[in-house]
């Protein structure tokens, strides 16, 4: 039992009774203090801390996967769009970070693939750009960006009349990628080689056609 306080990072806590969690009716074992004085408990640390809905996180996460829209995910768990936007926001962050975790166990790389597809967000005019790298063979997911681009083609003098200019942000998002991948990589490379090799590769992902580009093998050398 974790009894170290998330306030000072003492060792020094002591039981202090229980508390009945209104979200699942879970009972927690609460602790105090001796040297800061202040009471925390076992779901002090737990990612789902202080959420009062955490039982339909896994329920939604499972609907998500599978395709379901939020709209669609709110009627059938019986919360709003709010809340389930949120959950989405939530459960993004946890994956995210779990997948940062898993990579420090995996061997390292020796061939990456990389592809780059555009979305939008709120309307046409808003363009993403979504970036992501995987292993080559495996592809297992090793990183990905999502960054803000210009709007081209007919919508490019609608979207700047609408929202005014808006940034291109594909190159710097796609170099954090690369450097990214580069700490995965199984070969040493100096730092000012792979930063050149970064740029060219950004700038020739951001040349790319303006649909999907299809995948191609990157070595890291």
């Amino acid at each position: 039992m974790e009894r170290t306080c998330p306030h000072c990072k003492s060792q020094n806590g002591r039981a202090h009774g229980r508390y009945r969690r209104l979200s699942d009716g879970a009972r927690v074992p609460r602790f105090r203090c001796l040297d800061c004085k202040r009471t925390f408990s076992e779901a002090s640390r737990d990612v789902c801390f202080a959420q009062k809905k955490r039982h339909v996180n896994h329920p939604l996460w499972m609907l998500l996967v599978s395709g379901v829209s939020l709209r669609r995910v709110s009627k059938i768990l019986r919360i709003s769009r709010t809340t389930s936007a949120r959950k989405l926001l939530f459960l993004g962050r946890v994956a995210k970070r779990e997948l940062r975790e898993s990579l420090q166990y995996q061997p390292k790389l020796e061939c990456v693939e990389f592809d780059d597809m555009e979305t939008f967000e709120h309307s046409k005019c808003k363009p993403l750009s979504i970036s992501l790298a995987v292993e080559s063979g495996t592809r297992r997911i090793l990183g990905f960006e999502v960054s803000q681009m210009p709007a081209n083609g007919p919508l490019a003098k609608i979207a700047k009349q609408r929202y005014g200019p808006r940034p291109d942000q594909r190159i710097r998002g796609r170099k954090r990628l690369l450097r990214l991948v580069r700490k995965l990589s199984k070969r040493n490379v100096s730092e000012v080689a792979w930063l050149a090799k970064v740029s060219l590769s950004a700038e020739a992902l951001t040349r790319s056609s303006r649909s999907i580009t299809p995948p191609r093998c990157f070595e890291p050398t």
